[in-house]
């Protein structure tokens, strides 16, 4: 349901960096104007191509579309499909680099304006989600003797080189930051304040302090950092099974699925009514998050000390798959609704055959803002026009 992070945009101003010499860089807001939008493109099944499909023809009214794809064959049947839906093609930019896939904003580039404004690539690292420590904290005894090669062995993958790939594309100077994190867990103001998810931020970079990350970070005009515990259940890292009844899984709590900057002083926040609480286990989880997510908020300050405008956005209805439990892993498990019960944590009580929910991470804070036009997921067909229709009020 993440469709919104498919994007990654990239920004291309004219902007001044911010009154602070010791900041190489300055990341531009999303709602700020911009030459282009990125999108990625790794499309198994016709409903995922023809969303994207539209995603694009909305996008082409506004802004440049560019597309990296892993390699020829995946261009190509791409613009057979797009051509076949009366998209134009002309006017989108490919580009082939090996190892991209449809989660641009996660793994590409984030592009800033360096102190000779010129456009800058910052490289952030990517390690896959923080995969390998995840794996050893789950598996710890598969991983134990492979630990460093499975590390190094994600962390030099082909995706973790798209974001240079995407400079050199652009003539963007790469600029390397020593912090491990995804594009979909940045979330900025424009003017110096960034809000960090500690589930997130802290698993990808188990190595550094906040205080360590904070001077990092400063290195693009960042002096303050709103540091927020988690984010909503049904993105729990990687996997997560509750109360044997529900499987939730996801990056661990990235900021898109539930704070965005609406502007740079207006916070947007994921949040279940006090009388939505019963209507599922999982509110209830997501409620006791937003209220601690909330009071921190509350009294978090810009720059210049002034208190943030804060929105509360309803939540769609938990959208449930049935999944069965089988034997062994076979990489068709998910196509089939299936999971293998060895990739269940420890302590279940589920048997083979036994049923359980998967549940989407859905959400609404999860949109593109590009040069007056904003994208975002609708869920009238599983159960929440009336949440679409609240969300919908608010962005506008």
């Amino acid at each position: 349901m993440k469709f919104c992070l498919l994007f990654l945009v990239i920004l291309v101003f004219s902007c001044s960096p911010p009154n602070n010499k010791k900041a190489e860089f300055r990341i531009p807001a999303e709602w700020e104007e911009h030459e282009a939008v990125w999108i990625g493109w790794d499309v198994y099944g016709e409903n995922k191509a023809t969303t994207l499909t539209e995603i694009i023809r909305e996008l082409q009214n506004k802004v440049k579309v560019k597309i990296p794809f892993t390699n020829d064959s995946l261009k190509n049947a791409a613009y057979l499909f797009l051509d076949s839906l009366d998209v134009d093609t002309t006017s989108i930019e490919a580009y082939i680099m090996k190892g991209s896939d449809e989660w641009a904003r996660d793994y590409g580039a984030v592009f800033a304006i360096d102190t000779n404004k010129q456009s800058a690539v910052i490289d952030f690292r990517w390690n896959q989600y923080g995969s390998t420590d995840w794996g050893l904290k789950r598996y710890p005894e598969w991983y134990e003797n492979r630990y460093d090669s499975m590390k190094t062995v994600r962390e030099n993958s082909d995706i973790s080189r798209v974001d240079s790939l995407m400079g050199v594309a652009t003539g963007s100077r790469n600029y390397k930051i020593d912090i491990k994190l995804e594009g979909g867990s940045f979330e900025y103001n424009g003017n110096g304040v960034v809000i960090q998810c500690e589930a997130v931020t802290l698993q990808r970079n188990p190595e550094k302090s906040k205080e360590e990350l904070a001077s990092e970070f400063k290195r693009f005009g960042i002096e303050k950092i709103i540091w927020l515990p988690y984010g909503v259940i049904e993105d729990a890292h990687i996997s997560m099974l509750i109360n044997d009844q529900y499987m939730v899984g996801g990056t661990g709590g990235h900021t898109d699925e539930f704070v965005r900057f609406a502007n740079e002083n207006t916070i947007l926040l994921a949040w279940i009514n006090e009388d939505e609480i019963d209507e599922h286990p999982l509110n209830h989880i997501n409620y006791e998050r937003m209220v601690k997510n909330y009071e921190i908020l509350k009294n978090a300050t810009d720059l210049n000390g002034n208190p943030f405008n804060i929105i509360k956005m309803p939540i769609p209805r938990p959208i449930e798959t049935p999944l069965t439990i089988v034997e062994t892993w076979s990489p068709s498990n998910w196509d089939n609704r299936q999971i293998d019960i060895e990739s269940l944590e420890k302590g279940h009580t589920l048997e083979i055959g036994d049923t359980i929910q998967g549940v989407a991470a859905a959400g609404y804070l999860n949109f593109l803002v590009t040069n007056g036009l904003v994208l975002t997921a609708s869920y009238g067909k599983y159960g929440s026009k009336d949440k679409d229709t609240e969300a919908k009020k608010i962005l506008e």
